[in-house]
């Protein structure tokens, strides 16, 4: 019995905060509404890892969240991306809540472009959730996506979490879900370009997320998007200079209150 509290709470904590069952990494992916799908970068081995291989340089990330001004509920996020001419591995290590309720993650990830037009990325994370009053739990799942460069201006995604319903370990009759993403990428011109996201498991309605981002100049971009799961509108602002990155996000839901992310991405190389 306990163990099943334990894997309910758990689950519920995303739908909770409004940001869906697979929460995203990064500050650009969390000002655009959490549409991560699209967006390559440091942060794609934990948003679409397929996207790894459209990283020209080696980068490592590291983000800070603060949900609603709870320090309890903090999201750490770390990612790397080693990559090659068509293929890239990927490094994630995510962290949410504190030493009484918390969920950790941990995966490695690989892509391949199998041409200029599409590509595939796949993943294996480690997830362990401990609530101190009830104990602990964990689960190994695998996820997939697909990229396609369907023109120059348009391009898509699928990506599927969890595809076998992997079990808990601990308890043996309790799963975590298969989650579905598809996302689709306009470029208008070359500074602005448009998101389209939506998500769906089979316990939460399906989140759809807009987002726009502005590319002001090869240094500034400025990000918009809103998210429908608990509606919350998003904002954000990146400076790039050199090998640095530094991002800042905010959300904004009623029903809580703001939530705030700074990012730092730093790349390897000329």
């Amino acid at each position: 019995m306990k163990k099943k509290v334990l894997i309910c709470v758990c689950l519920s904590i995303s739908q909770v905060f409004g940001i869906g069952y697979y929460p995203p990494a990064g500050a650009r992916a969390l000002s655009m509404g959490g549409s991560g799908l699209m967006l390559a970068d440091v942060f794609s081995p934990a948003n679409n890892c397929a996207l790894m291989t459209e990283m020209k340089k080696p980068g490592i990330g590291f983000s800070f969240t603060n949900r609603y001004a709870l320090k309890d509920v903090n999201q750490v996020a770390i990612c790397a991306v080693l990559p090659f001419k068509k293929i890239a591995y990927g490094f994630k290590l995510l962290s949410d809540g504190n030493n009484i309720l918390s969920d950790r993650t941990i995966g490695f990830s690989f892509a391949h472009a199998t041409s200029k037009q599409s590509g595939f990325g796949i993943g294996a994370n480690y997830h362990h959730y401990n609530i101190r009053t009830y104990g602990r739990a964990s689960v190994i799942t695998i996820e997939f996506s697909l990229v396609a460069n369907i023109t120059n201006k348009l391009s898509s995604s699928f990506f599927v979490f969890n595809p076998f319903a992997a079990r808990f370990k601990d308890c043996p009759g309790e799963h975590l879900q298969r989650t579905f993403r598809m996302g689709l990428l306009y470029k208008i011109n070359k500074k602005i370009s448009v998101v389209c996201e939506a998500e769906k498991s089979r316990t939460f309605r399906t989140n759809i997320k807009l987002a726009c981002q502005y590319q002001l100049n090869p240094k500034f971009h400025f990000c918009i998007g809103f998210s429908s799961l608990q509606p919350q509108c998003t904002f954000g602002i990146g400076f790039k200079h050199k090998h640095y990155t530094i991002a800042y996000a905010s959300s904004l839901m009623q029903a809580a209150g703001s939530s705030n992310n700074l990012s730092f991405i730093y790349e390897i190389g000329k």
